[in-house]
């Protein structure tokens, strides 16, 4: 599989079966690095810790009833994948929040090794070493 297919079906999985079903396209030893003011922390560096804050704020008892991203953008980049979604979550009080989330995934071996999660295009960007 290409690394723009394990992007694609990383997300697909997401979408489909949630945290536990997108689990397995993470290294066992990943390194997450959170949006500033992530709750929960800003770091993990293994997939075993990171899951229980991912189960938190996107499982099914979570802060979100519902929760799916859609690929609007995969570019390489210099310092891995520039990656661009659109978020669509669902609150438990029936409010609906849609956003822009941007990241920088390094791949290794069908998984992803090491992310940068971002909410803001321009950090996203030169995180990946792209030009603005």
């Amino acid at each position: 599989m290409s690394e723009r297919e394990t992007i694609e079906a990383g997300i697909a999985a997401w979408n489909e079966g949630g945290v536990d079903a997108f689990l397995p396209y993470l290294a066992p030893d990943v390194t997450w690095h959170a949006p500033p003011e992530f709750p929960g922390g800003d770091v993990w560096h293994d997939r075993d810790s990171l899951a229980p804050v991912m189960r938190d704020q996107f499982g099914p008892d979570g802060v979100f009833s519902s929760y799916s991203m859609e690929l609007v953008e995969a570019r390489e980049a210099p310092n891995g994948w520039f990656i661009e979604t659109r978020q669509n979550a669902t609150h438990p009080s029936g409010m609906s929040i849609d956003w822009m989330a941007f990241f920088v995934v390094q791949l290794e071996q069908e998984q992803v090794k090491t992310i940068w999660t971002f909410m803001d295009r321009a950090p996203a960007i030169a995180q990946a070493g792209l030009a603005g």
